[in-house]
């Protein structure tokens, strides 16, 4: 992905994000990628850099992989339900089959029969592989007007933390940053003319 020479132009939500762009004003969006640490910006920036809806899409399907762990041994059907959502952006599974796999994904009331915290995690597994499904379901929206959550709401809070997420974002992401040139760093350079 390289971005268009607008891009910035094309940051208009969340406002938190607009004005850390606007705040730096000489960074590139390489450089804002790289230093982005809350993970739902990643999403945004890598709309505004050119990445298609399909590519945001699977790339929030492996943030919600993230949460796997966090669900109930045995229970099997967030994955599937991932699973189903990557076939669909890969136009190897149908709307309805998705549609079936989220209704399918549910979670039971808590019971007492596990501790709370332990289904606190499982609940955040079910709804982050949900809301990255749902994503997938219509990718004719950019994601401001994505009604639903994204999965980043609830994989943090099943307490993978913001940096694991972004360094995951940013494997998925097509962020094709330009070669640097060889030789020695700025700061290699620097520390060289003061000796």
């Amino acid at each position: 992905m390289i971005p268009s020479p607008e891009w910035r132009e094309l940051i208009t939500y969340p406002p938190e994000l607009v004005n850390w762009v606007n705040y730096r004003p000489d960074a590139t969006f390489y450089d804002l990628l790289e230093e982005a640490i809350d993970p739902e910006w990643l999403f945004f920036l890598a709309e505004a850099g050119g990445s298609t809806r399909r590519e945001v899409a699977l790339a929030m399907c492996g943030v919600a992989r993230l949460c796997l762990p966090f669900a109930l041994k045995g229970e099997e059907q967030p994955r599937i339900t991932i699973e189903i959502a990557e076939a669909r952006v890969h136009k190897k599974a149908t709307k309805k089959k998705l549609q079936k796999a989220i209704a399918l994904n549910s979670h039971p009331a808590w019971d007492g029969a596990i501790d709370f915290d332990t289904y606190c995690a499982h609940r955040f597994a079910i709804e982050a592989t949900n809301a990255a499904a749902r994503y997938t379901l219509n990718l004719r929206y950019p994601i401001k007007c994505t009604i639903v959550p994204l999965p980043t709401d609830y994989v943090l809070n099943a307490g993978i933390g913001s940096r694991e997420i972004c360094e995951t974002m940013r494997k998925l992401l097509p962020f094709n940053r330009p070669p640097k040139p060889k030789g020695l760093t700025v700061w290699q350079r620097l520390a060289t003319e003061d000796e």
